[in-house]
């Protein structure tokens, strides 16, 4: 989850590249926008989390430490 907030922030949103929004709110919007993106991820790290035993980076981290690849999916798990 980390990683995707500071791809959120530095490169989507604020990035000369991205969205073009530096300089453009308070430090209380700021405090907003972090707020409601880690709420954001939060839910969609719990929903993630129901299907797949690690997250991405864990998981190709994990796989290469055991030199061949791990299982990303729960067994028995049904998406919906």
């Amino acid at each position: 989850m980390y990683f995707t907030e500071q791809i959120i922030g530095i490169f989507i949103l604020f990035a000369p590249f991205g969205l073009g929004l530096w300089r453009k709110f308070s430090w209380s919007e700021l405090t907003v926008i972090a707020t409601g993106v880690a709420i954001c991820l939060l839910v969609f790290a719990n929903l993630y989390m129901r299907c797949f035993v690690a997250g991405p980076l864990e998981w190709l981290w994990r796989s290469l430490a055991y030199v061949r690849w791990q299982p990303l999916r729960k067994r028995g798990v049904v998406p919906t």
